[in-house]
């Protein structure tokens, strides 16, 4: 679906525009953290991307028009005092070295958050269950988008591809 229809069977421009603009938001956050997954730990690419609440705090009052409580600004502070506790222990540890290539991964994932955190506030605008064909739209969008880099790149083992494939059948 690369349009979505109201109930008289005509284009919603505003639904599909959101449509679309959800999927394109979910390619660039995917991008991101491949990206941030390459640059730094694994770790600290998917902590860094999963502070995307906070991001919806702060914009949800925009964006979704809805009033933040008291439960969300003590998430915030839960979340940077997470984020705190965790680069306080690896950098005393010793275990990382941060460098310009892992902070400039880090920023990142942090990124990648904020665009996860977009996608989400934009499925939630979708009605319709058009977040699905969102979600969809994205997969297909960033197949074609990133397909010419499956060759820039030595390929997978067979073993590899056959789980790789699996792992999306079963996920998906």
């Amino acid at each position: 679906v690369f349009f979505i229809r109201d109930q008289e069977g005509k284009i919603s421009r505003n639904d599909t525009i959101l449509l679309w603009l959800g999927a394109f938001v979910f390619v660039i956050c995917s991008f991101l953290y491949v990206v941030a997954n390459r640059m730094t730990t694994a770790a600290n690419a998917i902590f860094l991307q999963y502070t995307n609440p906070v991001w919806i705090i702060i914009l949800g009052p925009f964006i979704l028009k809805e009033k933040n409580t008291l439960i969300d600004y003590l998430t915030i502070i839960g979340v940077f005092a997470g984020m705190l506790l965790f680069f306080a222990n690896e950098l005393k540890s010793g275990t990382q070295n941060i460098d310009s290539v892992s902070m400039t991964g880090n920023i990142m994932a942090i990124i990648s958050g904020f665009f996860m955190a977009f996608y989400t506030m934009l499925m939630r605008k979708q009605k319709n269950g058009s977040s699905v064909y969102s979600s969809m739209l994205s997969q297909l969008m960033g197949a074609i988008i990133f397909l010419p880099f499956l060759f820039t790149e030595k390929l997978p083992s067979t073993g590899s591809i056959v789980f790789i494939t699996l792992t999306g059948l079963i996920n998906g």
